[in-house]
């Protein structure tokens, strides 16, 4: 089973509602929704806090104990942002989606209108990012930050962050996770044959990409002889995720298709871990 995150909302009274759900992956649009704060004041506060050492607790179980207490005591793994500068934070990076990301500008604008819809029905309520079980991947808590901060720095320069922060073999688990069991307001994003749909044809755009701009680095091939028939190009997959006009129609972006799911079904998906 892959660790898990979790997308809430929290209101005043402590109150949460479920939202998203992701494993494995802290998603990368969750991440932007909290940049540039309170996320790097985190990440810096992390990397000053000292782990008890297991050499100092004679029994397993006062380690394990000390442990939870000094994890949870400094908040660590979690995250809180009010729903309006979440939503400020998301728009404010927009331009980052579209210049490094192309085949998720659709996908960004409903995540997008999908926290908007959540504003207007819970305006006085924060998002909370739970992502404890994620730090499970590195050694020490710290590392684990560090790491998460070379990923801020890439943002924050405008470059692609690395797999571990958005895998386009594993789009939507590493990018906006699933609703498909939350209880948010509105109609859910995704059902298990929705989400094993979308998942396919972005993740055949992002296989398209490279070999796009390879075509346009190659030099340019003598013109055809009239009697010569052109070839015929083949359909971009899922063009409106990567039309800049999909951000006018958000609720457009992730329409039913036809294409059938793939044979890694989400649930398969859903519990697997990286190696």
């Amino acid at each position: 089973m892959g660790n898990r995150t979790s997308l809430l909302l929290k209101d005043a009274g402590g109150e949460t509602t479920e939202l998203l759900e992701g494993v494995t992956y802290f998603p990368l649009f969750w991440l932007l929704g909290t940049l540039s704060e309170p996320m790097k004041a985190q990440i810096e506060r992390a990397q000053t806090l000292t782990e008890p050492a297991e050499a100092d607790y004679a029994d397993e179980d006062d380690y394990s104990d000390a442990y939870s207490e000094w994890f949870y005591s400094n908040q660590l793994g979690e995250v809180s942002v009010p729903i309006g500068a979440f939503t400020s934070n998301l728009e404010a990076h927009k331009p980052y989606i579209a210049e490094q990301h192309s085949p998720l500008v659709g996908l960004y604008q409903r995540f997008i209108g999908f926290i908007t819809e959540q504003a207007r029905t819970h305006p006085d309520a924060s998002v909370y990012i739970d992502y404890s079980e994620l730090t499970d991947f590195s050694d020490t808590v710290a590392d684990y930050h560090q790491e998460m901060s070379q990923a801020v720095d890439q943002i924050s320069g405008g470059q692609q962050v690395g797999p571990d922060w958005f895998d386009p073999t594993d789009v939507l688990l590493s990018t906006i996770g699933t609703d498909e069991y939350s209880d948010h307001t509105g109609e859910r994003l995704f059902t298990s044959e929705t989400f094993d749909s979308t998942e396919r044809q972005l993740v055949q755009a992002f296989r398209a990409k490279p070999n796009q701009q390879n075509r346009q680095a190659q030099p340019a091939q003598p013109a055809r002889q009239a009697n010569q028939s052109e070839p015929t190009e083949s359909p971009v997959l899922f063009e409106s995720l990567e039309s800049p006009e999909a951000t006018e129609a958000p609720e457009a972006t992730l329409a039913y298709t036809s294409i059938q799911p793939s044979k890694a079904s989400f649930f398969q998906k859903l519990f697997r871990r990286r190696s």
